[in-house]
């Protein structure tokens, strides 16, 4: 049997969402709201998470690529897909399972990755600029959140962030991130 993203994507939205929450819940714009959070409260917002998560993997806007032993899932990456192909993949995320850190699964996967996607844009703290250069990324500029009214809570979770590409056009890419609506809905504000 050959194991696919589908036979593992339960697993990886719960990681995901999981590691998403944390985040909203550690961003000093937030963090008050997170004080009366109970486990009704994180359920919905786990489970909101995991629909846009869903919607966009059904509707071909969200790849995912995992490194894996059969049954057992070691990682995984994320891309952003734009449905113009012009438009290049936005990796979001590479994830490797804890237990198995330190054996080169993270390396191996950015690795195909820049081989097999002539043109990925990733977003990393400009301390990590050094280390994706290693693997044919270079800085494109820093990240700005747009100033547009649906993005004001959206503001402090990105701040230090650069945009690294593995490519050399100007087109922008299909950054991911959440919108105040998203975080409304995921904190119940």
């Amino acid at each position: 049997m050959e194991y696919t993203a589908d036979y593992f994507i339960n697993d990886i939205y719960d990681l995901e969402s999981s590691g998403m929450l944390s985040d909203l819940a550690l961003s000093p714009s937030l963090f008050t709201h997170f004080i009366t959070f109970d486990e009704g409260d994180r359920e919905n917002a786990l489970a909101y998470i995991i629909s846009v998560l869903d919607e966009c993997y059904k509707a071909g806007h969200l790849r995912i690529a995992i490194s894996h032993n059969d049954l057992e899932l070691y990682g995984y990456a994320m891309l952003f897909v734009h449905p113009d192909p012009k438009f290049p993949k936005y990796l979001h995320k590479i994830y490797v399972r804890e237990e198995f850190r330190g054996h080169g699964i993270g390396e191996q996967i950015l690795m195909s990755l820049a081989e097999n996607e002539p043109k990925i844009c990733l977003l990393c703290p400009s301390d990590k600029v050094a280390f994706y250069e290693k693997y044919g990324f270079h800085f494109a500029q820093p990240f700005e959140v747009p100033e547009d009214e649906n993005f004001l809570l959206s503001e402090g979770l990105y701040s230090g962030l650069c945009v690294m590409n593995n490519h050399n056009e100007a087109l922008g890419a299909p950054i991911f991130f959440l919108n105040d609506r998203d975080i409304k809905n995921i904190v119940g504000i």
